[in-house]
């Protein structure tokens, strides 16, 4: 069964979870299911609740009300160390005073494991993460990409059959941060573990997740793939979340299908909606544009006049900011396609109906 499909069972069922911490809602009513061996993610900005979902999965916090279930197992009174589900914290916690190899090897001297066996473990596992060799050098003595990798390391020495990450590429560069994205995503597929990975970097969340859920203000906005709520996400909040947006308000004047007629201060647009319940005539909506989908050409789909404000080279891209009457808008373009656009000169852009998508 490809990771994408829907299981016969889940590994990960929440049910209803709420938790306060005094006057202050952390999560409410917050419900999703993890599927066997899938990578998921949480996704949100800062106090949208995610960390805190992440630590009732690890046993670490206490949900005031639902349920937790592993393999339909109800979690409540299982404590962290047997819920087959270790933590990967951002900031490391390795113990600098211990080896690597003993860091790593923690959690089977808990277990009282056999010496020999242990030994065998740790080499296997620092090498499944590129650390072979390493093992008897301190935590200091590593980059922090190498950090990393010995706290995932720590991690998968168990054999769980989850692992919880808390936003573990934050305290690396940019560089690092892309090489670690590849090593999560090659021993995730190399594995049959169930990842669940919580950060608030959208390009993290986009590249790496099966499917994702978007958090915001302690509930869940929209839970699918990356592909689904990138194109067409439900509402204004994950479209604006989930990379750069062009969003121009209207009025709904007709629909034919999943096709509306959209009345718009930059003309008469026609857009796509991928909802169940499309707004009726008379509707106020929301038309979303992503910047790459918008090019300096009038032929064709949705069209409108906008003043070039400023051109700004990003490499093999160029980011050109306009502005339509009130309206302040982005296109991305290749950087071969920005010959002859000039700031303060007036062009006609457009937007294809396929790539112009209703929010409510």
């Amino acid at each position: 069964m490809k990771k994408s499909e829907t299981p016969n069972h889940t590994a990960i069922d929440v049910r209803n979870v709420s938790k306060r911490f005094g006057e202050i809602t952390a999560l409410d009513d917050v419900s999703f299911t993890v599927a066997p061996g899938e990578l998921f993610f949480l996704l949100g900005p800062s106090g949208c609740g995610k960390t805190t979902m992440l630590r009732i999965l690890a046993g670490l916090e206490t949900a005031d009300n639902g349920e937790v279930l592993f393999d339909g197992r109800d979690t409540r009174n299982l404590p962290p160390h047997r819920r087959g589900a270790p933590m990967v914290f951002q900031n490391y916690a390795l113990w600098p005073h211990l080896r690597v190899s003993e860091n790593v090897a923690f959690g089977l001297v808990e277990q009282k494991r056999p010496g020999q066996e242990i030994t065998e473990r740790v080499r296997r596992t620092l090498e499944r993460v590129g650390l072979a060799g390493m093992d008897d050098r301190s935590p200091g003595e590593l980059s922090g990409g190498q950090q990393q990798r010995v706290v995932l390391a720590r991690a998968l020495i168990l054999n769980p059959n989850v692992i919880l990450l808390d936003e573990p590429l934050s305290n690396l560069d940019a560089r690092l941060r892309a090489e670690m994205r590849e090593e999560i995503e090659t021993l995730h597929g190399e594995t049959d573990i169930t990842f669940v990975y919580v950060t608030h970097d959208q390009a993290e969340a986009l590249s790496l997740a099966d499917r994702m859920a978007v958090m915001n203000e302690g509930h869940i906005e929209a839970i699918g793939t990356p592909r689904e709520l990138y194109h067409y996400p439900p509402s204004v909040f994950c479209a604006d979340f989930l990379g750069e947006s062009n969003l121009v308000p209207g009025t709904v004047r007709a629909r034919d299908g999943e096709v509306l007629h959209v009345r718009t201060s930059l003309g008469s647009w026609h857009a796509v909606y991928r909802g169940s319940r499309p707004p009726a005539a008379g509707a106020a909506v929301t038309c979303l544009v992503r910047p790459e989908h918008v090019r300096p050409d009038g032929g064709g789909g949705n069209t409108w006049e906008a003043r070039i404000e400023s051109v700004r080279l990003n490499g093999s891209t160029v980011t050109v900011a306009l502005s339509a009457g009130d309206f302040a808008l982005r296109a991305t373009l290749l950087n071969e396609s920005t010959l002859g656009l000039q700031p303060g000169t007036t062009v006609r852009w457009r937007a294809s109906i396929e790539n112009t998508v209703v929010l409510p």
